[in-house]
């Protein structure tokens, strides 16, 4: 862990790292646990340090789940919702009274290290019904590369222009200048529509 701690994790690393801590929590107290792996969003998306913050959540949490919780069975999942990577730990362990215990620099430090990243953190437990730790950190959008946008202009436009020129074959030659008309009309429209989305996802990355 201190290794990880000078080198910035990626999704990879994160996964394989996040194994090793719930392998370990098994093998130390003999719970049965369950790794559940969704999407990930690309790894430019996430702020710098995000998977940093939800490896060290994650050792804190499991770290908790092996001093108190005496669980049979812990589930971890990671994966992307909407805009979000959340990590979540769920145990079915003597739990705590949420009211009554005192709050301890673990959670402290956890809902420290959410807050860093724009993120959210939830903890919830009771007498007997085991506890569930939830981080979520929101990541950016993706934008489609410039060759992308390129290839899907001159697909669209290039579908356009033949379906024009094929309407204007088969209809009488008066109605052509209607019909360019109505071609260069679209056209100018999708350009609009191009340009509207990419400033609008300018917008939202910034």
């Amino acid at each position: 862990m201190d290794q990880m701690r000078s080198v910035p994790l990626e999704n990879a690393s994160l996964v394989e790292a996040l194994k090793k801590q719930y392998e370990a929590l098994g093998h130390r107290t003999g719970a049965q646990v369950e790794f559940r792996l969704g999407d990930l969003p690309p790894n430019e998306t996430l702020l710098p340090g995000s998977q940093q913050a939800i490896l060290r959540v994650a050792q804190e949490a499991l770290a908790n789940i092996g001093r108190h919780a005496r669980a049979n069975n812990v589930t971890v999942s990671l994966g992307s919702f909407i805009d979000r990577l959340e990590l979540r730990i769920q145990d079915d362990g003597a739990g705590f009274d949420q009211l009554q215990a005192r709050r301890g620099a673990g959670i402290t430090n956890m809902r420290a290290r959410a807050e860093e990243f724009g993120g959210n953190f939830n903890v919830t437990s009771g007498p007997g019904s085991g506890t569930t730790v939830v981080l979520s950190i929101p990541y950016a959008p993706t934008v489609p590369s410039l060759e992308h946008r390129k290839r899907t202009l001159i697909y669209g436009y290039g579908a356009t222009f033949v379906i024009v020129v094929v309407i204007a074959i088969l209809t009488r030659p008066r109605d052509t200048r209607v019909w360019l008309a109505i071609g260069l009309s679209v056209a100018i429209i999708r350009c609009a529509v191009v340009w509207y989305r990419k400033r609008r996802a300018r917008k939202e990355t910034a």
